[in-house]
């Protein structure tokens, strides 16, 4: 990853204990807005005056979001990785990565797979550890890449820490031009602009333990929303889909070399859009959706990553 300002770097790295940093071993270019907060606790009373009181320091807090990282065919699974948790994965090149949805945390402690962050901004290096994806986003405009934005929590960080050697992915990442979606198991060539949003809705919890600091990431309810913009060339079209029929649905970007990256919703429910009937010439609609539990997959969404890298 890029950070912010030109000389900057930003990279990822998969941890093996929960917040213990490691150095990063994969570089997405994009941007980062990560903030601590330490609160200041501070006594009020009458008898100093005006003047406040020295203040202690509260329990740290640590979050902020990674944005703008293009959805490269074999980085992006450790974004995946670190919201959806370890994949199934089979083949012996090209390999196929399925991640589904978590169906409990990693221990106690640990809601999701943990990554550090280490971002370099001017001379200062710093590395935050025990990150856990509270939230990711995919963004596929009407032209261009494919990119995702992220959410995280984090235990704690170490600055002074060495230098990242950036090595960036030789490939080209997943583009508008590689679009394959359906909609119940038909070609769907209607959306302009599409955004997936999958909430982990995690949540730092505070103990008495000693350290001030988040004690465990608790795993919360899991919820995907889809928006989509959508341009119908014929009323009939748009009549069938405004049925609102909860459908089965796939989104998808197929590359020349085989690199696939496949959403699977069997049951996605269009829960708000409006209606275009005045509208002249093409028939343009801004709607809403919701992924539910179909109980004959028994998911409501799944992912698939198709690529060179043999396991994450």
């Amino acid at each position: 990853m890029g950070a912010q300002g030109i000389y900057g770097k930003l990279g990822l790295g998969k941890e093996t204990a929960f917040g213990t940093g490691v150095d990063p071993t994969v570089f997405i270019p994009g941007t980062e807005n990560i903030v601590i907060n330490i609160p200041r606790d501070r006594d009020q009373q009458p008898n100093t005056g005006r003047a406040p009181l020295a203040a202690e320091t509260g329990r740290i807090e640590i979050a902020g979001t990674t944005n703008g990282m293009r959805a490269y065919p074999q980085s992006i699974g450790h974004l995946l990785r670190a919201a959806l948790g370890d994949p199934a994965t089979s083949g012996t090149g090209p390999y196929t990565h399925v991640f589904g949805m978590p169906t409990g945390p990693v221990s106690d402690q640990q809601a999701l797979p943990s990554y550090s962050i280490t971002r370099k901004a001017g001379s200062s290096v710093r590395r935050y550890a025990g990150g856990q994806l509270n939230s990711l986003t995919l963004n596929a405009p009407a032209d261009g890449a494919v990119s995702f934005d992220a959410d995280w929590l984090f235990l704690d960080f170490e600055d002074g820490v060495a230098d990242p050697t950036v090595v960036l992915e030789n490939a080209s990442p997943f583009h508008c031009r590689d679009a394959a979606h359906k909609r119940a198991g038909a070609a769907f060539p209607y959306i302009e602009s599409l955004t997936l949003t999958l909430a982990n809705n995690l949540e730092a919890e505070g103990l008495q333990d000693g350290t001030c600091k988040p004690a465990a990431i608790l795993l919360g309810a899991a919820l995907l929303t889809v928006d989509m913009t959508l341009a119908f060339n014929s009323p009939g079209v748009y009549d069938d889909f405004k049925n609102n029929d909860p459908q089965a649905w796939e989104f998808a970007w197929v590359k020349a070399g085989g690199e696939t990256l496949k959403i699977e919703v069997p049951r996605l429910n269009i829960e708000s859009y409006p209606d275009p009937l005045s509208a002249t010439g093409r028939l343009t609609v801004a709607v809403k959706g919701v992924a539910e539990l179909d109980s004959g997959t028994g998911y409501p969404f799944r992912v698939t990553l198709i690529n060179g890298k043999d396991a994450y």
